[in-house]
């Protein structure tokens, strides 16, 4: 129904997220807690990979919508991005 949540993953990950997106066609999530950017399968909640940023927090993320590139940037002011598919 409208206005009503779908589903939820339950965030094993760590106490807070810093920043989330979602890139729809691969129905993939990006989860941004402290220093790590964790992608994770949005249909079954498993984790897909995980990416070291920095020594420095993330900030935020972006997902390009097919799921095939990610914009990070971080408390140092870096801005990252990463290819994720080969």
């Amino acid at each position: 129904a409208a206005g009503k949540p779908v589903g939820s993953i339950q965030a094993h990950w760590g106490p807070v997220l810093d920043a989330t997106d979602y890139a729809p066609a691969a129905s993939l999530l990006a989860l941004a807690v402290q220093n790590t950017v964790i992608l994770v399968n949005a249909t079954t909640g498993e984790e897909v990979q995980r990416l070291t940023n920095s020594a420095y927090d993330v900030e935020d993320v972006a997902l390009s919508p097919d799921g095939q590139w990610l914009a990070v940037s971080s408390e140092d002011g870096a801005l990252k991005v990463w290819a994720l598919s080969e």
